[in-house]
């Protein structure tokens, strides 16, 4: 076996995560937005399907808990002690009790844990495919099938008041991560101009695919919106195959994109207690709005950078974020 490593796949994390920033905090950049979040989302769903291997449940189990549910749990835990100085400093106990509510369970509608949906749906999506495709069903092809109904059954049917720890979100998100896993499969017999010709179609289809939102289980048109995320995908696979021999901006993507789960903790927890666009008025009160938001958008990228570079020499952020 090959062991090289692959840095294609780093790189399209590192875009992921720089799009999952700007998704979260681009606002006034028009159509951008809502176009990122047709397939940013979906994109690491994909990624993360692809270096699948069928494992034994609870050696999965016990990875995902460290590599998943103990950052959740660190970052939830800061943000909480963040509502309890709130509720302190202006004498309202209900404050602390929506964080309190927003680490115990997670995405309900007791309390909103933000952008750290992801990390709990992703330990959900990978625990209950694994456990399908070891002990349930034999049969890829029916593995497919029952994963999409699964899919369609939970944006259709599933209310998201039951959504505890985001449970039915995971559920819903195996179907990219299936797309992951088949395209690994099945790569040695894919027809690229068929390819091509999808993935043209589906880049047509983000622009009817806007509004999509795979936390909320917001879909406008379920074939449209996964043909979208599929074809972006790939087109972003297309990307990052030709930055790798870029030894500049191809590596340093890379980087990033081998760092994005600590990237994507650090940049949730400022986003969700820091104001940074309240700061930047005090020293600046005349701005516009564009350039705010560009302001408050670089700065997220720089202290994540930043934090990413002081993980790399701490022994113990090391190993919450499995940095290698």
């Amino acid at each position: 076996m090959n062991t090289t490593r692959d840095i294609t796949f780093d790189i399209m994390k590192g875009i992921g995560i720089l799009l999952v920033i700007i998704g979260h905090l681009g606002y006034g950049y028009g159509l951008l937005i809502p176009i990122i979040y047709t397939f940013h989302m979906p994109l690491f769903f994909i990624v993360s399907g692809h270096f699948y291997k069928q494992k034994n449940p609870v050696d999965l189990l016990v990875r995902d808990l460290k590599l998943l549910i103990v950052p959740y749990l660190l970052v939830s835990f800061l943000s909480m002690m963040y509502g309890l100085t709130i509720s302190i400093i202006q004498h309202e106990p209900r404050k602390f009790y929506y964080w309190l509510n927003a680490l115990l369970y997670a995405d309900t509608p007791s309390g909103d844990n933000g952008p750290l949906w992801f990390l709990l749906a992703m330990f959900w999506c990978r625990q209950i495919y694994n456990f399908l495709n070891v002990y349930i069903i034999k049969v890829k092809f029916c593995l497919a099938i029952i994963v999409t109904l699964l899919f369609v059954v939970v944006i259709k049917f599933m209310p998201l008041n039951y959504n505890y720890c985001c449970f039915i979100v995971g559920i819903s998100c195996m179907f990219y991560y299936m797309i992951g896993h088949l395209i690994n499969r099945l790569r040695t017999r894919i027809n690229y101009f068929f390819i091509g010709l999808i993935m043209i179609i589906g880049c047509i289809c983000v622009y009817l695919s806007l509004g999509v939102d795979m936390k909320s289980l917001s879909f406008n048109c379920i074939p449209v919106n996964v043909l979208a995320a599929i074809s972006v995908t790939y087109l972003i696979y297309i990307i990052s195959s030709k930055l790798k021999e870029d030894s500049t901006i191809g590596f340093r993507l890379a980087w990033l994109g081998r760092m994005s789960l600590a990237v994507f903790c650090i940049h949730t927890l400022c986003f969700r207690v820091i104001p940074f666009d309240r700061l930047i008025l005090v020293v600046v009160p005349q701005v516009s709005n564009w350039v705010l938001h560009s302001s408050v958008l670089l700065l997220h990228i720089i202290i994540s950078i930043l934090f990413c570079k002081w993980a790399e020499r701490n022994k113990i952020l090391r190993n919450v974020f499995s940095l290698s």
